[in-house]
């Protein structure tokens, strides 16, 4: 999931008006991004959060936009979406208009979050649900909303139904339409990305063959360090896995399959290292097996 947050993050930054019309259904005078990055003393960073946040003069009026963008819907989104308002509000003192945009099918979508407390309303939060795939991919490419081609691939086509056409015809307009050379990269990229969400793999390898440009993109570049890192990281979890199945077995033998199935299930380097020391420690490997559990 996390090279679609980090595709996401970019494009919308890239391109933030684009991305301020599509969710507000009309021309704004002003998009300015906001970098969110003071820290919290109780609660998390809203730059680890956020997908995008925006600053928007619309009628004379300025707001905050607050754009979430879902790969598929989760149950705990309301609540998030109230928590983000509300820290925006109390932040920057201007009302905030949050937008939810969901990219592919899946679960049951809500617009609105509630606290009751003892059957009496506390607080509630409405924000505005879009489902990718209601959107009418002719009215974006009508409207010109170039930041959302790589999207086309997840909304709605009413005049073609083969995938590789969609994908070729989206890929035709990135390459005819967007300027400078990184944005037209960042936007490659993301179609590549984005595509795989709803389409095979092996198709949008496929057609999607253009690595000297995907190479001037600082967003490829973003999702190839963070694949190394990945991998990095389930390299150090493995061998955390080792050291902790190695240490059962010279206290107590062989470790039943079962067990270790459960061990090698379990992510996080804290808690892995405080498995560790229990195996150290424990009593017997049935003790630490319903720990376990």
């Amino acid at each position: 999931m996390a090279q679609y947050d980090l595709t996401m993050k970019r494009l919308t930054s890239v391109f933030p008006r684009d991305y301020a019309r599509f969710a507000l259904g009309t021309d704004v005078s002003g998009a300015e991004p906001l970098a969110v990055e003071e820290q919290d003393k109780e609660l998390p960073a809203l730059s680890r959060e956020v997908d995008f946040v925006a600053r928007v003069d619309r009628q004379e009026e300025e707001a905050l936009l607050l754009m979430e963008f879902q790969t598929v819907w989760e149950r705990d989104m309301p609540r998030r979406m109230a928590g983000y308002t509300w820290r925006l509000y109390d932040r920057y003192d201007l009302p905030v208009h949050p937008v939810v945009v969901v990219l592919r099918p899946g679960g049951s979508l809500a617009s609105s979050w509630h606290m009751v407390t003892w059957g009496r309303p506390v607080a509630s939060c409405w924000f505005h649900v879009m489902a990718l795939w209601e959107v009418d991919a002719a009215q974006v490419m009508d409207q010109e909303l170039t930041g959302l081609y790589p999207l086309l691939p997840l909304m709605r086509w009413e005049r073609e139904t083969d995938p590789a056409a969609i994908l070729e015809q989206s890929q035709r307009l990135i390459l005819d339409e967007i300027e400078p050379l990184e944005a037209r990269a960042d936007a490659y990229v993301g179609l590549r990305v984005l595509s795989a969400i709803s389409y095979p793999s092996e198709l949008v390898k496929q057609i999607l063959q253009r690595r000297e440009l995907m190479l001037e993109s600082p967003a490829y570049r973003e999702i190839q360090e963070e694949a190394r890192e990945e991998g990095r990281e389930e390299a150090r979890e493995e061998a955390l896995h080792d050291n902790l199945l190695a240490a059962l077995d010279v206290r107590f033998g062989a470790v039943p399959a079962a067990l270790a199935e459960q061990v090698r299930r379990r992510r996080g380097r804290t808690e892995l290292e405080g498995l560790h020391r229990r195996a150290i420690v424990v009593e017997s490997l049935e003790t630490f097996a319903r720990e376990l559990e």
